[in-house]
């Protein structure tokens, strides 16, 4: 995803298609199937780079543990910069332009980052996904697993009559 910085003279648009690895919940590589829509406009002695990002990862659902794609979409920001920095910006905001970067530079690394930092800390296959019985590991999105269910136990029973108490007034 290298872009060529030395050309653009006023405006610059372009669009990359590609797959890279991201990591998972779990540390594990997933390959990120990625379409990068954006536009380079030189404003004096910057470029300003604005790119959309979307696609999709495959991914295992944290609580029934299904695979599934999960879509993404998210946007990257980059002010290129020549010379020094004005006292009036946040150096953080803006990324020194050499001559070499001109000639191409690669925002794969950056999009790369946009999207780790867009996934969730828990990665579920949809809002209302019920997990997996703690008893016997059946999927209860199929429907409900055919476990017995346990008896209450015993030593709880004086705080259920005072729960059962607390209801009848």
């Amino acid at each position: 995803m290298e872009i060529d910085l030395g050309s653009v003279k006023d405006r610059w648009n372009f669009t990359f298609h590609g797959i890279f690895g991201v990591p998972d919940q779990d540390g594990n590589e997933r390959c990120f199937h990625a379409t990068v829509n954006g536009m380079v406009t030189r404003m004096g002695s910057r470029l300003l780079l604005r790119a959309a990002i979307s696609g999709t990862v495959r991914l295992e659902c944290s609580a029934c543990i299904e695979a599934f794609d999960m879509p993404l979409q998210t946007e990257l920001t980059i002010v290129f910069h020549h010379g020094q920095v004005p006292h009036d910006v946040d150096e953080d905001d803006l990324v020194p332009l050499t001559e070499a970067d001109e000639g191409g530079y690669d925002i794969l690394p950056r999009v790369r980052e946009v999207v780790i930092l867009e996934f969730p800390i828990r990665c579920l296959c949809r809002e209302d996904c019920k997990g997996l019985c703690p008893r016997c590991g059946s999927n209860l999105n199929h429907g409900p697993c055919t476990c017995i269910q346990r008896e209450d136990d015993p030593r709880w029973a004086q705080l259920k009559k005072l729960l059962n108490n607390g209801e009848k007034r």
